[in-house]
């Protein structure tokens, strides 16, 4: 998100229960979606292992070019396949920090803001890459 320098500078005064609440909202959210997405990586990693296994098979009773290129193909393919990482800490910490604060009006500056209550973490990016490879029908969510 682009924001001018006035506006990178600004805090803004939030009441700590409904922060906890969203980070709690938002947190859960991630959890469905992390497991919907993990859902749809073992699926896709089981697919694309078959497939190996098949034209490696293939290739070992009929050694030809294009079958080990196949098998170069298909593990290429299963190799680049990169688990969902779960963020849950990223939330668990904030929740800590704010169940432990004292003051029930606390001051955020802009780009805490944006993690904690609009859900733009730096990692966020690469989740939903995630969510949208392998759980597509759930990207709309975030």
């Amino acid at each position: 998100m682009q924001v001018n320098h006035r506006a990178k500078n600004r805090k803004i005064n939030v009441d700590r229960q409904e922060l906890l609440v969203k980070l709690k909202q938002n947190l859960e959210l991630h959890k469905e979606l992390y497991a919907e997405a993990v859902k749809g990586y073992e699926a896709e990693k089981t697919v694309k292992l078959r497939t190996l296994a098949g034209v490696t098979e293939q290739a070992a009773k009929h050694p030809t070019e294009e079958n080990r290129k196949q098998v170069h193909v298909a593990y290429r393919s299963f190799s680049s396949l990169e688990r969902p990482t779960d963020n849950s800490e990223s939330f668990l910490v904030a929740i800590d920090v704010f169940t432990w604060e004292k003051d029930e009006i606390v001051e955020l500056p802009l780009d805490e803001f944006q993690c904690y209550v609009r859900n733009e973490w730096d990692w966020i990016g690469q989740f939903r890459g995630s969510v949208a490879a392998y759980a597509g029908d759930h990207s709309h969510r975030l």
